[in-house]
Parts: C-alpha cells; structure tokens; sequence
C-alpha cells in the first residue's frame, strides 16, 4: 500500500491472553510503529482495518490511519486496467488458431504461464479494492 515507515498508526489487539500481550506492548510500538495501543472491545468490528492473524491475536490497524483511501483505490484502478489489458492480449494470442498452429508448444505454454499469472493478479487486485469497502 506504499505506506511510509514514519507513519504512525494505532493498534488494537484482541486476545484472549491479554497479560501476554501487555508485556510485549513496546515491541509492538516499534515493530509496529504503533501510536497507541489498545485491547479491542468485545464489539470492535475490525472494518476497513489491515489485520494481522496469529494463532493466539488477531490484530488491527485502522486503514484511515496509514492510506489515502482514494489515492490507493486509484492505484488499484490503474493496476486493474493494465492487468486486464495483459489479459485480453494473452486470451487473444491464445485464442489465435494461427498462432497456436505455427508458435512452438514451449512458446504457447509460456504465454498460457503468463495469462494464469496476469488472472492471478487481477484476483488479488480485486480483492484489494474489496477490502477497501469499494
């Protein structure tokens, strides 16, 4: 998300092993680069947070502290539309009886690479823009 390091940001954590937590609390100001930190209420919701899933926390930072919504939602946007193109262009290659009839297999399987990566991308993208709430 291109977040600087010298952003600060709050940090909730919700534990069932609060002491746990407590004393680890300036490593997580530092690791972290937490502003504050604060167990999360029993009602805390963690929407439009990034989190951070242990085997004994789950742990959130408001994304309203660390991004510009709008600057990242356009990122996203961009990167959408070029992954989309390099998706149209490798589905159209592929779907080219000329090129698949003269292309060497080593060549189609290569272009076939590219496209399930370029789908790949396009997924993860989405789902970005998703948990930006857009």
């Amino acid at each position: 998300m291109n977040v600087p390091p010298s952003v600060k940001a709050k940090l909730f954590i919700e534990t069932k092993d609060k002491a746990a937590f407590e004393k680890g609390f300036m490593f997580f100001e530092r690791l972290a680069s937490a502003s504050e930190i604060s167990f999360a209420a029993d009602d805390f919701d963690g929407k439009d947070c990034a989190v951070a899933v242990t085997d004994c926390a789950r742990m959130f930072i408001p994304l309203s502290e660390i991004i510009d919504t709008e600057k990242e939602l356009a990122r996203l946007n961009k990167e959408k539309k070029a992954a989309q193109k390099d998706i149209d262009f490798l589905s159209g290659k592929l779907s080219n009886q000329g090129f698949l009839a003269k292309a060497p297999e080593k060549l189609i399987n290569e272009q076939k690479e590219k496209l399930a990566k370029a789908k790949e991308k396009m997924e993860k993208i989405e789902q970005s823009i998703a948990a930006l709430g857009k």
